[in-house]
């Protein structure tokens, strides 16, 4: 599994961070998933924490994680990548979540490692004999 953050991701960790409490809490165990990802363990050994109770399928191939305090990590996984994508409290990923409805995060390699884009997913029918990748 490869691993890659979103732009969005570090701001959203610090600013989780910043709230104090048991937010902080949360940004804590997510940099302590990132030193193990750096560390190169397992990853059932690094998303220790558990899965959201109601899924996700605003974004494809969303995985949203609990974390302390009502915290959230939102992640995209395919194709052996990880991507992360955003931390916070549940209304600031809810509201991020809605600002990135039907949008497909592709990871572009790029020297060594790799890059995120965003790319909208149109909800309308696929005009015959298009291609896309989802």
């Amino acid at each position: 599994m490869q691993y890659v953050e979103y732009d969005s991701f570090a701001p959203s960790l610090k600013a989780l961070y910043q709230k104090g409490g048991p937010y902080k809490k949360a940004a804590d165990d997510v940099l302590a998933m990132r030193q193990k990802i750096k560390d190169v363990y397992k990853f059932n050994e690094i998303f220790a924490v558990g899965l959201t109770h109601h899924g996700e399928n605003r974004i494809p191939y969303c995985r949203k994680y609990d974390l302390t305090g009502r915290a959230r990590l939102v992640t995209v996984i395919n194709n052996d990548i990880c991507m992360l994508l955003f931390a916070g409290d549940h209304g600031s990923v809810d509201n991020w979540l809605d600002q990135n409805r039907n949008i497909d995060f592709i990871a572009k390699k790029q020297g060594d490692g790799h890059v995120i884009e965003p790319v909208f997913v149109s909800t309308s029918a696929t005009p015959e004999g298009a291609i896309h990748s989802t």
